[in-house]
């Protein structure tokens, strides 16, 4: 009984190490996906330009849906 008491006392006097918190991985940043570059307009085709401009804010939409 007193080997018995003579743990519980060294049990209690003891701090116990608290455990360390496991490091959380970092995520790995998705890659950025680039931005298909606009095609630039060619001079004397004015008919394009609206289309472009409807591809790249398609683009840009779709990007930012991603």
């Amino acid at each position: 009984m007193k080997r018995a008491g003579d743990c519980a006392d060294a049990l209690s006097s003891f701090q116990p190490v608290q455990p360390v918190q496991p490091v959380q991985p970092v995520q790995p940043v998705q890659p950025v996906q680039p931005v298909q570059p606009v095609q630039p307009v060619q001079p004397g085709q004015p008919v394009n330009r609206p289309s472009s401009a409807g591809a790249g804010r398609a683009g840009i939409g779709w990007a930012a849906d991603v």
